[in-house]
């Protein structure tokens, strides 16, 4: 099979398309056909390699896994004789690793049943992105029907979903993003928008019920001013360096110590059950994936150079 891999930590030009073995599956494993994946910041950060305290898990000198890729839309075509919950020929989505390449072995609470009539490049867009969105606005920040609440970032793939899930949550949404954004952020729902390049919204005198930033740079004492006194900061990133990001993470236990306002970290992990929340969101409440550009995996770095630049519009979505 074919499949995106890298040999050592670097940026998109380490890619190489490979012809490799197809996984062989394992008693309680599911081998799955990808139909499409997605490309989120976290692929970004394991090509990469930084910050490097995320080594640990991703392989200290040279990388664990070789190929890329977390998000998946595909078929299964086999599992192992202890799974009870999928069978060949069902449709899944869901997140895992190796999932740019043609065939990968994924566990059951890793997927769940695709959503109806979407096409696989959104269905691929929705696993990590979409998760880390809903787990944000209902576990971390517990958004309920009124609550106002700022995203700082709304124009990425997690920032679009946030904004979306808010909104059918029922709260009154304001989004931070470049100008050349503020179309897509009204298109979604958003009730008000800043342009972070004309407008400091640290300056303002709103305050929120929440905070979801999946930036994670500014001052945190100031973000945290803009809560109200019950408010939540809910830090979807915390930085890229890694100083950077053990010392945001410090700052912001010990900030959330300080008086009644909550300020909050946290990483998202896969489970059935969530998407298939994720899922009813799209059949029932209307959540939409944004799609900015779709490439085949011949042109996966590509993809990833432009991950690499930031200040994405949604989704990029690989074809496979």
């Amino acid at each position: 099979m074919k499949a995106a891999r890298y040999k050592r930590f670097g940026d998109h030009n380490e890619i190489e398309i490979e012809e490799v073995q197809k996984p062989k599956i394992g008693s309680d494993e599911i081998l799955v056909n990808v139909h499409a994946s997605s490309v989120n910041q976290a692929d970004w950060l394991t090509l990469t390699g930084n910050p490097k305290i995320a080594r640990a898990v991703f392989g200290i000198f040279s990388p664990k896994k070789k190929i890329l890729g977390m998000d998946l839309a595909g078929t299964i075509v086999a599992v192992g004789e202890d799974v009870t919950l999928f069978k060949s020929g069902d449709k899944v989505f869901g997140e895992s690793t190796e999932c740019f390449a043609e065939y990968t072995c994924v566990s059951e609470h890793e997927i769940a049943l695709a959503p109806e009539g979407l096409p696989d490049e959104q269905v691929a867009s929705l696993p990590l992105a979409g998760l880390t969105a809903l787990n944000a606005v209902r576990d971390q920040a517990k958004v309920q029907d009124g609550h106002s609440i700022l995203v700082i970032g709304g124009s990425g793939g997690v920032g679009t979903f946030t904004v979306q899930i808010a909104k059918i949550f029922g709260a009154s949404v304001t989004a931070v993003c470049s100008t050349e954004n503020i179309d897509l952020m009204h298109s979604i729902g958003a009730d008000a928008i800043v342009d972070y390049k004309t407008d400091d919204f640290t300056k303002s005198n709103a305050r929120f019920h929440a905070i979801i930033d999946i930036v994670g740079s500014g001052s945190l004492r100031t973000h945290r001013r803009l809560l109200r006194d019950d408010g939540v900061y809910v830090a979807v990133a915390v930085g890229k360096t890694s100083m950077g990001v053990i010392g945001r993470m410090l700052r912001i236990a010990l900030l959330s110590k300080l008086g009644s306002k909550k300020m909050l970290s946290f990483v998202s992990s896969p489970n059935s059950a969530d998407l298939g929340a994720l899922r009813d969101l799209v059949e029932n409440s209307n959540l939409k994936p944004i799609i900015q550009r779709s490439f085949s995996l011949t042109e996966v770095a590509e993809a990833m150079r432009l991950q690499g630049e930031g200040h994405t519009k949604g989704k990029t979505v690989i074809k496979i």
